[in-house]
Order: C-alpha cells, then structure tokens, then sequence
C-alpha cells in the first residue's frame, strides 16, 4: 500500500502519464535494467580522455544555442557545465536570455562563475520574444559551422559533441545528424526512459517528433530551411526539424544516449498536459510540412499526447487486385471472398487467386485465414501506396484473442526477422507507440500487403533464386523492394486478424527453424551486407532475441 501511495503521490507531481511509466517500470524492473545498462555503456573517463587528446584536420565549430527564460540558476550551471565537460572543445554556447531588461542572476553568472570560459556567448534580450523569438536570437549569435539545439534545463553527455563531429567527418554529405536520448531526474542521478530510435523514418517523423534530441544541423542548411517559426511555439522545434529534413540531402542517426532530458512538473518531459497548446502546435506543423511538398492530406491528433495521423488523399479510383494467396481449398478461398466483400467500403477492385490474371494498378496479397477489421482498410493501403515513394504496405495483424500478430517485421530479430510486438495486447502502444503509429519497416507481412504493380514487375525482373520457403520470399521480396528505392509502410490503421492459433505463433521468427538450410543459407549469401548493418528501422541497442523492443 505505501508503495502505491507513493506512485499516487507521483502522479499528482508529473502527470497521469509518467505516473503509468513509473507503475510500469516498477513492476517490470526496467528502469532499474536501463540504470544498469546506462552505466555500462556510458564513456568511460579513459575514453573522454583520449577524445580529447583527439587531433581533428579542420574541426568545425559547434555553436549550441539555448533560449532561456527564467531559467533557475541551478538548471542553467548545469546545462552549462555539461557543454564545458565535452571532450570536444571547439565549441560556442550562444544564450539568449528573454527574461527581461534588468540584469538577471544568468548574466550574474556569466560575468562571474563562468568569468573565464570566452567560449560562452551570453545575450540578454529588452524582452521576452517567446521561445521562438529567443531561439532565434541564439541562432543569430551562431558563427559555427554546426548548429547543435540544447533546452536550458537539460544537460548533454560529456562525449555528445565528440560523436556529432565524428559523425560529420565520416559522413561528408550528412547535413543533419541525430541521436538518441533519455529522461533523467532533477538531481541528474537517476537515467530512465531511453528513447533508442530508428535511422531517418519519414512516416514516423510525420507522426510525432521522435528525433527530437539531440539535434544538430549544418548551418547552410538550417539558413535555407529558415528560422524558428513563432505560430508553432511549444513545436518550434518540430516545425524546424521537419522543414530542416526536406532540405537535408543526407541525414545520419548515432544510435548513442547523448542527449539527457530532465523531468520536472514543468516540463513536458514531466508532465504533457502542461504545455498541450504545444501538441496542436505540432499537429499543424505536419499539416504545413505536408501543404510545402504539395501533399494533399489530413493531419489529426491520435489521441495520445504528442502523437498524429495523417490521412492521404486519394488520387482517382484504381482498379486494384486482391490476390488470395495460398488456396488450400475452393471452399476456403469462396469463404474469404465473402468476408472481403462484407468489409470493403472501396467498390473498384476484384478478387483473383494466386495464378489467375491480375488487372489492377495494385495488388494486395491476402491470406485466406485473414478476417479484415475494418471497412476502410483498402483505402488506407491505397492512399499510401499511391505516394511516389512508397513501394508497398502492410497492415497490423491480430491473433483471435486481439493480441498482435503482426506490426510490421524486424529483420535480423530472432533470426533472420521477427514479426514486430507479437504477443501485444491490442490496446497497448509498444514501445514509443511505434505499434500503433504509422512508420517506415524494412518489411511486412505477406499475408496482408500492398505493393504497386509496377514495383512488382520490376522486382519481378530480379528473381535470380525463388526461395520456396514463405518466410523467406516474403523477407527476400520485401528487401528487394527496398533495393529498388521504395519505402516499404506499416500501417496500424488497416486491420486484420488470423486464424492461427497464439499459443503457437506467440512471438514467432518469420523463418521456421525446419526451413531448408540451403535455402536460409543463399538467403544470408544475397543479404549479407543488410543482414551484417542492421535494421535501420530498429536499433542497435535493443535486443535481437525478442520482437517486443525491449533492451538488448
């Protein structure tokens, strides 16, 4: 009971949300993991040591800029001693204080504590202009060759910088780069909630802001895509990031914790209903991505803080084929007809199987043990796989018991690839919410896809080995799509549940073990490299023996 008084308390200081985190991670133990798995991964003192006796040829110079407002002066000694600590020096912090005329404790400060350190660009502005206002007037301080984005309450790793830069160096043509983050407390003790991300994922990115920290950019490349935006305040950030992306010809992700986010009940990192003016703020600043690239679409909140859904218009009404692949019965196939008409709002399509002549424009392949959930599901799919873009999609599949079946598939996860969350329970979000969020995958089911029919044919072309194995042609299809140019969608959106029994599938490698060896071995042989880098849309740091995103 004082334990559960003691979270009640909790979510009285920070929020319904973090309250549900902190139960979670109590009863799981995952903070106490992440604590454990921080410390070991965390820069050792010999590691700073030898980063900074590091001889860099023409070291760019970071400009971090920070607006502040009333910052309390504990927070801004220690946001500032972190950027001090960084094992790379050639840096400039460029504040701009919107806290009014009269001389503040941060200039007090400046003059005194920090007396020495030339490297600090302090600025105190006649007024409050706003967070947008300020971070513009940080910008404007900014002589360095990279723009880094730090808040005035959080503090960055000590080898943040080090990696940024290197990153720079070993990518010539990154424009962007990014890392990964995690929520520390306000003692900056205790770590908590990593946020380990995917590589850039553009479906995702229109779905919240997950790169969010840390955030660095060439400064040509944040002067052509402009400054903060004041109408977007509380998401000026996010406005930035994505008008800084559809400039940005190559953008780089460090999958490191660089980034740490302190949590107080002012903050959203603390409390997200304290700024909820911001979560509109970042619905309208997809909607103005979306209206720059000329992209015909509804952007709606998704009913979870900080979270969208974007509806993409339909251009025209294809015909489109759906395929009911494999057929173990006429009586089946004739079932799984009817149910398809029964919950099909879309009219123009037909239903063939697998070997019959196919005459759309699209072609779903469909399971006949797939029931689907909703009517829309066919203008889902279709809406996204008509973008340029996007070779194929893949809906969310469910066991009978609503559990997930399928939400997407990770490659290299449990083998060879992993159907994503198998075994979450429906209402869950998964990790980051990237089970019930819109996201770019490196492949989906084949019981429950899209693709264009002129990908097809083109991916067709390439059959120099058909694998019989269904897993592995689905895999071996799905990265052929990739290789061709295309994204490959997850969308949560179009519903479907198997027949299958869970006991059986819970948690179930895409490649059954009783696959033909030969096979699984020209399947490695082909997609070595991908196989050996990784699946840009997971990350490194989580684990490869379960499909659930949990810490490696």
């Amino acid at each position: 009971m004082e334990k559960l008084q003691r979270i009640l308390e909790y979510g009285k200081t920070y929020g319904v949300r973090e309250m549900m985190n902190k139960s979670a991670e109590f009863l799981t133990g995952r903070r106490i993991a992440y604590e454990k798995w921080f410390q070991m991964h965390r820069a050792s003192s010999r590691e700073l040591e030898l980063q900074r006796k590091e001889h860099w040829e023409d070291a760019p110079l970071v400009s971090i800029i920070v607006p502040a407002y009333c910052t309390p002066a504990l927070f801004f000694r220690q946001m500032t001693d972190s950027v001090i600590a960084q094992s790379y020096e050639n840096w400039e912090l460029c504040i701009a204080d919107g806290s009014g005329k009269d001389k503040t404790e941060l200039e007090d400060l400046v003059e005194n504590a920090y007396a020495g350190e030339k490297r600090i660009r302090y600025r105190l502005l006649e007024e409050n202009l706003g967070i947008s206002g300020n971070s513009n007037a940080a910008l404007a301080m900014a002589s360095g060759d990279i723009i880094a984005l730090l808040d005035h309450d959080d503090v960055l790793a000590p080898e943040a910088l080090y990696e940024i830069v290197k990153a720079y160096k070993e990518n010539p043509g990154a424009e962007i780069v990014y890392t990964d983050e995690d929520k520390v407390d306000m003692e900056l003790v205790t770590h908590y909630q990593p946020h380990f991300k995917p590589d850039f994922n553009l479906d995702y990115l229109r779905t919240n802001n997950y790169i969010c920290h840390l955030f660095t950019v060439r400064k040509e490349t944040a002067e052509t895509a402009g400054g903060f935006r004041k109408e977007y305040d509380g998401a000026q950030d996010y406005d930035f990031i994505l008008r800084c992306t559809e400039v940005a010809a190559e953008i780089v992700h460090i999958p490191k914790i660089l980034y740490y986010w302190r949590m107080h009940p002012g903050s959203v990192a603390g409390n997200p209903e304290s700024k909820a003016y911001a979560y509109e703020a970042g619905r309208r600043a997809v909607e103005s991505h979306l209206n720059r690239l000329s992209i015909e679409a509804q952007v709606e909140h998704a009913g979870h803080w900080g979270l969208y859904r974007t509806r993409y218009a339909l251009t025209g009404t294809p015909l489109v084929s759906i395929i009911i692949a494999p057929v173990t019965s006429e009586t089946k196939a004739e079932a799984c007809r009817k149910k398809i008409q029964s919950r099909t709002s879309y009219t123009n399509y037909e239903i063939v199987t697998l070997g019959e002549a196919a005459r759309g424009e699209y072609l779903v392949f469909f399971s006949e043990d797939i029931t689907v959930l909703n009517d829309g599901w066919l203008e889902e799919m279709l809406s996204n796989c008509q973008r340029p873009e996007v070779g194929a999609v893949g809906g969310k599949l469910f066991f009978p018991d609503q559990r997930v079946y399928s939400a997407g598939i990770l490659l290299g996860v449990k083998g060879l690839g992993a159907h994503a969350f198998s075994g979450l329970p429906k209402e869950e979000l998964g990790y980051c919410a990237r089970a019930v969020m819109q996201q770019d995958v490196s492949a989906v089911s084949s019981e429950f896809m899209m693709v264009k029919k002129e990908v097809y044919d083109i991916v067709s072309q390439n059959q120099e080995h058909l694998f019989t194995d269904r897993g592995l042609a689905n895999l071996d299809f799905c990265l052929k799509v990739k290789q061709a140019g295309y994204l490959i969608v997850y969308l949560p959106m179009a519903e479907a549940c198997t027949e299958r029994s869970p006991s059986k599938q819970k948690e179930k490698a895409v490649v059954e073990t009783s696959c033909n060896p030969k096979e699984v071995d020209k399947f490695c042989e082909i997609w070595k490299s991908e196989l050996k880098r990784g699946d840009p849309c997971y990350n490194p740091n989580l684990t490869k023996k379960r499909c659930d995103f949990s810490l490696g």
